[in-house]
């Protein structure tokens, strides 16, 4: 995520073409196909860990849950590799995720969602400078192609920026914010499995009911 942060940075400046974009993109799908037979492990499994992550850990360990994440991109190619990154992150945990292509979720006149069973949709957005008019508009399409679904807003750029992470939160119209792939995958892994009706359960069995 940080080298697309840096790469964010060179695209806002010219740096950085279009094609370029793209050709990072593909080489983050590359890698993300390559550490597709690798196992998601916890690096911290030893050390004391928060409420947060024994919950997420215990959803980790669950069937895989009936709904959906549709992961999208805002408007770039780097949106759509942070998206592919997250994707990557909640198939490891039994999520089903899948991303919508960049040129499918901008510029479709009729909206064709590629997961309409989705219970979760992630928009991710590589920018800093100005609330993103385009991330609320999409979420507007999106809503009204997915009226079950739960909206989660992925400002990359704003992790040291809380008061204008929650500005941005409210003014795209989003459920929920987060501004890392730690944050983004808790919050889906939550919400999915509040969607599979399991969330209880996991609650008690980890003793923090």
């Amino acid at each position: 995520m940080k080298a697309l942060i840096l790469a964010q940075g060179d695209a806002a400046e010219g740096k950085l073409t279009r094609e370029k974009q793209q050709a990072i993109r593909d080489t983050v799908n590359e890698i993300i196909e390559v550490l597709s037979d690798y196992q998601d492990t916890n690096p911290i499994a030893n050390e004391a860990t928060s409420k947060e992550e024994i919950i997420s850990e215990a959803i980790s360990t669950q069937p895989e849950s009936t709904g959906s994440v549709l992961c999208v991109p805002s408007r770039s190619s780097l949106d759509e590799a942070a998206s592919a990154m997250l994707a990557q992150i909640l198939e490891k945990r039994a999520i089903k995720a899948v991303v919508q292509p960049t040129e499918t979720s901008r510029t479709a006149k009729h909206l064709l969602v590629d997961v309409p069973d989705a219970q979760l949709v992630c928009l991710s957005y590589f920018g800093s400078t100005a609330k993103p008019a385009h991330v609320r508009y999409q979420i507007r399409r999106f809503k009204r192609a997915l009226p079950q679904a739960r909206f989660l807003a992925c400002f990359w750029m704003l992790g040291g920026d809380s008061a204008k992470v929650e500005d941005w939160k409210v003014a795209v119209g989003a459920d929920f914010v987060a501004t890392s792939l730690d944050q983004a995958a808790l919050i889906c892994a939550r919400e999915m499995c509040d969607a599979s009706a399991v969330s209880f359960p996991i609650l008690r069995t980890v003793g923090i009911a």
